[in-house]
């Protein structure tokens, strides 16, 4: 929901009985095309949030690229804060459709 001209991002937390070990990767979000222009920075800033954020694109090498810790691209900041939510376990990558399974929001951002 649009609130005068910001983004307004809800999600709602595990039920308090759901152990650490069963929430160990599990993802809150999965962005299909997250290693683009508008699915990456959109990925590091909710997974700085606090969420466990999956990043699903066709372009495996990209993923490759953010998984070893290089933005693909330039976007001031994002370096510094990609390096902060891989080292605090919040991305996990995928090439396969499949990785949106049991994963409560998915955003798709497309690039034409």
């Amino acid at each position: 929901m649009a609130d005068a001209g910001r983004l307004r991002v809800t999600y709602r937390h595990m039920s308090p009985d759901v152990s650490q070990q069963q929430r160990a990767g599990a993802a809150d979000v999965c962005i299909v095309g997250g290693a683009g222009h508008v699915g990456l920075p959109l990925g590091l800033v909710l997974a700085d949030s606090g969420l466990n954020v999956r990043l699903l694109d066709v372009n495996g090498r990209m993923l490759d690229e953010v998984r070893a810790g290089r933005m693909p691209f330039e976007d001031r900041g994002a370096q510094e804060l990609l390096g902060k939510v891989l080292a605090e376990g919040r991305l996990s990558f995928s090439t396969e459709t499949s990785a949106i399974q049991d994963v409560p929001v998915v955003i798709v951002t497309i690039d034409q």
